[in-house]
């Protein structure tokens, strides 16, 4: 029974991760496709969101042009 419960959360871990990539993934190409608008600032900055506590690094890279673009506007 043990194994049983072990192996279903292992799945629905593995399940998450890929979710998230996926999310990602879309945002990604939602950015490259996106009109300099607020849009395209929801969208930095939601990539931002999605690597700070992950990668501070590549957030930093998604909200810094997000940042210009919303003084911009």
């Amino acid at each position: 029974m043990k194994i049983f419960f072990l192996t279903l959360a292992l799945f629905f871990f593995v399940k998450s991760s890929f979710a998230q990539h996926s999310y990602i993934d879309s945002l990604k190409y939602d950015l490259g496709k996106a009109k300099d608008d607020t849009n395209k600032v929801w969208i930095y900055q939601s990539l931002g969101a999605h690597y700070q506590w992950s990668y501070p690094d590549s957030a930093l890279l998604y909200t810094s042009p997000g940042l210009q673009l919303a003084q911009k506007l």
